[in-house]
């Protein structure tokens, strides 16, 4: 018994050295230290590596790996730029101080996906260096700042974002514009009617009128209506749809005066005002409007309209379109958000 202890003892000693020896070894090849891996791997030759190496420090959260994924903003690799990218949103806060820095970078790519990724994490900290990237020289990452502050929605950023409506580029308006609906401050009415709905760019116009439609205050009827009228379809698209928002009796009138005219645009862009109202045999005019000038809320709009006429052309609409819908319901109208999940 003693003889079998004393060869039972020696065999563990001897197994717990060579896990000891095992372990200095890898720890001198760092293998006992997968972050140290995965970051040396995001220079990886293949990009498959690169990807994957990418993807699994996100999921680890460790913040030693925040500063070699942004300078993988420097990678000529567009998909490797984008997993750098997502690793950082799902690494988080302790992301947001490096990425603010990251916004004085030289390299455009690098302040731009530096402000995209801000955005994502909708940090506050980071609304003071957005705030500076508003005056980037880059377009680009002008228009990246002003969507991260819209992704924020502090309201102490309304009055600057209103100043930015008239920066020289287009995109940068159009962005602005997308943030004031995003952030919903009635401070943002008057310019969006005094500016940007007169603004000589059309995506922007459209811009200001979805942005109205968002942040649904009465003050902003007048101007819908009027933009009625703008040249650009896409435009009275919006500014219908916009108006149909709105239980207001002179936003029916302009609709209904647009039916009587046979507008498709507007028809298309307010369906849902149409489809709920007591019209007699609105499918032709209806139809005629989504073939002409509808959109992917059009389709929506007939889809859960409870009128099997209509939903059979949103069907073939969608088809043509190639459209591929997935899990819709013949039921009533549903949320906005089961709405969006639906295409």
């Amino acid at each position: 018994m003693n003889r079998f202890k004393s060869v039972r003892r020696r065999f563990v000693e001897r197994t717990l050295v060579c896990c000891c020896i095992f372990g200095l070894v890898s720890a001198a090849h760092g293998q006992t230290d997968p972050v140290s891996r995965l970051i040396s791997e995001l220079e990886a030759p293949d990009a498959a590596v690169r990807s994957s190496a990418a993807r699994r420090l996100g999921e680890m959260k460790d913040p030693r790996a925040v500063e070699p994924l942004i300078a993988a903003f420097r990678n000529p690799d567009r998909v490797n730029r984008s997993n750098a990218a997502k690793a950082l949103i799902r690494i988080g806060a302790p992301a947001v101080e490096p990425l603010i820095t990251s916004l004085k970078d030289r390299d455009r790519n690098v302040r731009l996906l530096a402000a995209w990724v801000l955005g994502e994490i909708k940090d506050r900290d980071a609304i003071g260096g957005l705030t500076a990237a508003l005056k980037d020289e880059d377009a680009l990452v002008r228009a990246g700042a002003a969507r991260a502050l819209g992704k924020i929605s502090d309201p102490r950023v309304v009055e600057l974002l209103i100043a930015t409506l008239k920066d020289p580029d287009r995109r940068v308006r159009c962005q602005v514009a997308d943030s004031m609906g995003v952030i919903k401050d009635s401070r943002s009415v008057d310019p969006l009617i005094a500016a940007a709905l007169r603004d000589p760019a059309y995506d922007v116009r459209a811009s200001a009128a979805k942005a109205l439609a968002e942040i649904k205050d009465r003050h902003a009827v007048d101007g819908l209506i009027a933009a009625l009228r703008d040249g650009h379809p896409q435009v009275v698209r919006y500014a219908a749809r916009a108006l149909a928002g709105f239980q207001d009796s002179s936003a029916a009138a302009a609709l209904t005066a647009a039916w009587e005219d046979a507008d498709l645009r507007v028809i298309a862009g307010a369906a849902s005002f149409f489809i709920g109202r007591s019209i007699p045999h609105p499918e032709p005019t209806l139809i005629r409007a989504l073939n002409a000038h509808g959109d992917n809320q059009t389709l929506l709009d007939f889809l859960h309209s409870g009128n099997p006429a209509l939903e059979k052309a949103a069907r073939e609409w969608a088809t043509a379109h190639r459209i591929i819908l997935i899990g819709v319901k013949k039921a009533s109208r549903e949320s906005a958000a089961e709405q969006d999940a639906l295409l």
